[in-house]
């Protein structure tokens, strides 16, 4: 798991960081999570879930649906690895906004809430990587969610 996990650490911190220097940093942080693989089809988090853990999704692609019910969720996105899940539930301690499903074979690093909390008060470069992995991912969640909405407003 090591190479692995060392490989998982460059891309993410290339592509979420734009910063390979931080890749030892980040595979320290994914050294300290669960590895966790989904099946095509398969469940990650269910819209309406309190969220209780942190999801770092290495490689694959889950699609993100919402809505009140299988029969009414519509279409959110998609999102692939590599990605931060779940962060801004654990911040404000809120239930999951949307339900996310592997679309194809998935593989994630998960960090449980005592854990997230406790490394986001740490003065380690894991603490550091963490903290900088949240908020390179909510600002991405920020910047797509402006771009829908600007496209919404054009289309008025």
């Amino acid at each position: 798991m090591s190479d692995r996990r060392k490989a998982h650490a460059h891309a993410i911190a290339e592509a979420l960081l734009d910063l390979d220097p931080r890749a030892a940093a980040v595979e320290a942080l994914l050294a300290r999570c669960e590895t966790r693989r989904l099946s095509p089809g398969e469940m990650l988090c269910r819209e309406g879930e309190p969220g209780d853990v942190l999801y770092i999704l290495l490689s694959g692609a889950v699609s993100v649906t919402a809505g009140d019910g299988p029969a009414a969720a519509e279409p959110v996105g998609r999102v692939e690895a590599p990605e931060v899940l779940g962060a801004l539930a654990l911040l404000d301690h809120t239930r999951r906004t949307a339900t996310c499903t592997a679309v194809g074979p998935v593989e994630l690093a998960v960090l449980d809430t005592e854990t997230f909390a406790g490394l986001l008060r740490e003065s380690s470069e894991e603490g550091s990587a963490l903290r900088w992995l949240v908020l390179a991912s909510l600002s991405r969640q920020l910047a797509r969610t402006n771009a829908r909405l600007a496209a919404l407003s054009a289309d008025r």
